[in-house]
């Protein structure tokens, strides 16, 4: 990836009276150390070189402080945009909001900054002191590899973040894994900063998720939607500057969740379960066609949920399919994936449709490829949440 680069309102760097908050000297050092690039922000042309001076008094080095006017003007710079997919706005005005907005940029929203805004404070990224932001940038600038990439068809890609096999991995893997594991499953807030981060490392630097329409998540097997995934959604759509925000798919039947049922009867029954149990959200009725979906899940193990979505969608007449899971189950030398193909009549955007098996593939699962170089970024994350740095 790419060299990190900060845009920091003034107000993250500096107290009204121009002096500095507590621990951001710490943090800019680190910032240097760790090779990222950053400038300060600020709507008060009479500090510019005030602000300037004295941060490069205290670090030994020239830092550029300007404004926000001259920022939008570089960021519109075509020969600067493959910059921008590395940029992070760090600010809690309107203006940063917009700013970040404007050029799909990820928003951090700085708690350690006593200016509310209620608009910058919803869309941002809530981050508590600036020795967790250091933490954040290392997550993103850590994450290189999908651990599990598998196109589907010409239409469709699955990735999957990191493995979900405790039984090969190392000790600091495993910890991650059934942290992120927690944070999926059972709502535990502590560690979703890091897998939050470690996710959207990935969209921030690959062109193709960045172009995503409609963001969505796999429905539970109950008719509520999981909040914390919805949450991430709503970050991605965020960043990729989309509007639409409804839920794409709904759960009109409940049905048994997938742990619940032996491995043979959940491979047996297959995409049918969901197909029998899923729709499209009417919302989005004749607003699918020739556009590109992307689809997020918690695991994926077998495939069959994500191939009863893929065939919905496919008679939607999307344009591209991405199925974006965050851990990969791996049984076997491959791991399974069940290809099904379906014939689908009806309405696709109410429960009242006919699907009929055409074809099934399972040993579809022979084509993914693995990065084992991502389970190298899961080990990551837990030394660098490990590690601490003093507040100046």
């Amino acid at each position: 990836m790419s060299k990190l680069h900060l845009a920091l309102a003034s107000g993250t760097v500096f107290e009204k009276d121009g002096t500095l908050k507590k621990g951001i000297i710490t943090f800019l050092k680190e910032c240097i150390q760790n090779e990222y690039d950053f400038f300060i922000m600020t709507h008060d042309y009479k500090r510019l070189k005030i602000y300037s001076e004295l941060l490069e008094k205290k670090l030994n080095k020239k830092v550029i402080v300007t404004t926000r006017k001259e920022v939008r003007r570089a960021f519109s710079d075509e020969k600067k945009r493959p910059l921008l997919k590395t940029t992070i706005v760090v600010g809690t005005s309107e203006a940063d909001l917009h700013l970040a907005a404007n050029f799909k940029l990820l928003f951090i929203y700085p708690l350690w900054n006593d200016n509310t805004d209620e608009s910058a404070k919803k869309y941002g990224f809530h981050i508590e002191t600036p020795e967790k932001l250091i933490s954040a940038l290392a997550i993103l600038n850590n994450q290189l590899h999908f651990y599990y990439t598998l196109n589907i068809d010409e239409t469709t890609t699955l990735y999957a973040l990191t493995s979900a096999n405790n039984n090969s991995a190392t000790d600091d893997e495993s910890e991650m894994i059934n942290r992120f594991r927690q944070v999926l499953k059972e709502g535990d807030k502590e560690y979703y900063e890091a897998l939050f981060f470690h996710l959207i490392s990935s969209v921030m630097k690959n062109d193709d998720l960045r172009k995503i329409d409609i963001w969505g998540i796999m429905p539970s097997s109950g008719t509520e939607l999981n909040q914390d995934m919805w949450e991430i959604k709503e970050r991605c759509r965020y960043l990729t500057g989309r509007r639409m925000k409804e839920p794409v798919f709904l759960r009109h039947t409940v049905v048994q969740k997938s742990h619940r049922t032996d491995y043979n009867t959940r491979i047996n029954v297959g995409a049918k379960k969901h197909l029998d149990s899923l729709m499209i959200n009417p919302h989005y009725k004749g607003k699918l066609k020739g556009k590109i979906v992307c689809i997020l899940d918690d695991y994926v193990t077998n495939g069959t949920s994500f191939e009863a979505i893929r065939n919905l969608l496919m008679k939607a007449e999307v344009e591209k399919i991405y199925f974006f899971a965050f851990g990969r189950f791996k049984r076997g030398e491959f791991g399974i994936y069940q290809k099904e193909n379906y014939k689908i009549e009806g309405n696709i955007y109410s429960s009242d449709y006919a699907h009929e098996l055409i074809e099934k593939d399972k040993n579809f699962g022979v084509n993914g490829k693995y990065a084992y170089e991502a389970k190298t970024e899961v080990e990551n994350i837990k030394s660098i949440l490990s590690n601490e740095f003093n507040c100046d």
